[in-house]
């Protein structure tokens, strides 16, 4: 059955989508990921773009990242520019092996330590088509994303490279992988489809370290990421994200990860910058004693919307879930959390808590908080909360009748409210940069005592 796609004043256009596509293809026309990518295709002119009338994207309002006409950009900027943004954080040591991406290509020029090893491989999904490693990509590849959107579909058919990290049996990289996309700057609205794949094998574990990053100055574009993760019997992935767009880039991102028997999942996602972010996450733990601890933090200012969507799947018995979401919300920044455990009639003896907290330093400040449960098994513990409010007065008061001035109070009570979550995170370069990000946002010069 033919179909057509209605544009009316009501639904966006996708044909800036479709043109580009068919200059895409035109590129790799008869490669391995042809068939995917077509049929990827035909489910984005089927689907709908996200809007409020779906209950995931309620308090989430994407109008003006449907409504404009980003472009898929066919030529990379290379020079001093992207070498100097690629370089403004060192995130691993001397022994991390580090994956940099300019809008949205590899570099073999930046990236450092990718390819066979004792551990397994890293390196791009285009490479790894080419050679001993194709059979693992394309069994896994668009295997564990199972949510679609139109977004999510347009970034399987552009799909053509992306990060690729697969960790053998019984291996335990010492040192973390670092990935790095950097998106420099384009003369008009850019779109770059991200596509990450992660595979950790029986008994193994690692430690990644994924930053998306873009210069304060470039401009609007829009980052579409689509991560998927597989975890093997008693496999380990220690994984932080962080999101660092420029003041006009926005920021779209899918992860889907499959958690097998024993297996842990460990997850810290920080949002830094991004005039429009939507970090949405789905966990299954599809076989008995999986575990996944997963925690989101927001650093929000002026006028910008940034929305964590949580889902966690218990599918199997005595699973475990920690969901913990902060935020800092100053200005007129507005945020959103929305953390969903499901728990399958099966799914015996799981034991989940989620809490979402956030710290408002602004009147204007808005904070759209659901933690939910959805619960089939009997036999389960399951909690959830959530807080939302100034820094108390109280412990201000406490402060201040120990001279220390009001500013520095707030400042101080702020960046501890922070820190207590980016303690959690075991790579300490990724600790010590944030360190100091939290410190150059709320740390106050005013030490001045009380009169």
């Amino acid at each position: 059955m033919k179909s057509t796609l209605k544009n009316t004043e009501n639904t966006p256009s996708k044909e800036h989508f479709l043109d580009d596509w068919k200059r895409f293809n035109q590129r790799y026309p008869n490669d391995a990921l042809a068939q995917l990518r077509m049929n990827s295709l035909h489910a984005f002119r089927e689907l709908s773009y996200p809007k409020r009338t779906m209950e995931e994207w309620r308090h989430t309002d994407i109008m003006p990242i449907v409504k404009t006409p980003y472009r898929v950009s066919m030529d990379i900027p290379m020079g001093n520019r992207a070498h100097k943004i690629s370089k403004w954080h060192e995130l691993g040591n001397d022994d991390s092996s580090e994956l940099v991406f300019l809008n949205g290509s590899f570099s073999y020029s930046f990236s450092r330590g990718y390819g066979k090893s004792i551990f397994g491989y890293l390196g791009g999904i285009h490479e790894a088509l080419l050679n001993d490693e194709a059979e693992c990509v394309r069994n896994h590849l668009a295997q564990h994303a199972k949510k679609h959107t139109a977004y999510t579909a347009l970034n399987t058919a552009f799909l053509n490279e992306g990060a690729y990290v697969r960790i053998t049996r019984a291996h335990h990289p010492p040192s973390p992988i670092c990935i790095r996309y950097v998106t420099t700057a384009h003369p008009q609205p850019t779109v770059h489809h991200l596509r990450n794949l992660f595979i950790i094998e029986e008994n193994a574990s690692a430690t990644i370290v994924l930053h998306y990053l873009g210069h304060p100055d470039v401009g609007n574009y829009l980052n579409n990421v689509v991560e998927e993760i597989y975890l093997g019997k008693n496999a380990q992935l220690r994984l932080c994200v962080l999101v660092d767009e420029g003041n006009s880039g926005n920021h779209l991102r899918t992860q889907e990860a499959s958690l097998h028997r024993d297996s842990h999942l460990n997850m810290h996602t920080v949002t830094l910058n991004g005039k429009r972010v939507r970090n949405q996450s789905y966990a299954y733990l599809v076989e008995e004693n999986a575990q996944v601890e997963e925690s989101v933090l927001v650093l929000n200012d002026a006028d910008r919307m940034v929305d964590n969507d949580v889902h966690v799947h218990h599918l199997a018995t005595h699973g475990t879930s920690r969901i913990t979401a902060k935020g800092i919300l100053a200005d007129q920044s507005k945020t959103v959390f929305r953390g969903k455990v499901y728990v399958a009639p099966d799914a015996q003896k799981t034991d989940s808590n989620q809490i979402n907290q956030s710290l408002l330093l602004s009147n204007k400040a808005t904070i759209d908080s659901k933690p939910q449960l959805e619960i089939y098994a009997d036999d389960v513990k399951c909690t959830h909360g959530a807080t939302v409010g100034a820094p108390p007065e109280e412990v201000l008061f406490y402060f201040r009748s120990r001279g220390i001035s009001e500013a520095h109070a707030r400042a101080m009570l702020t960046c501890g409210f922070a820190n207590s979550m980016i303690n959690e995170i075991s790579v300490s370069a990724v600790r010590k940069m944030l360190s100091h990000e939290i410190a150059a946002r709320y740390e106050s010069n005013d030490t001045g005592k009380v009169l």
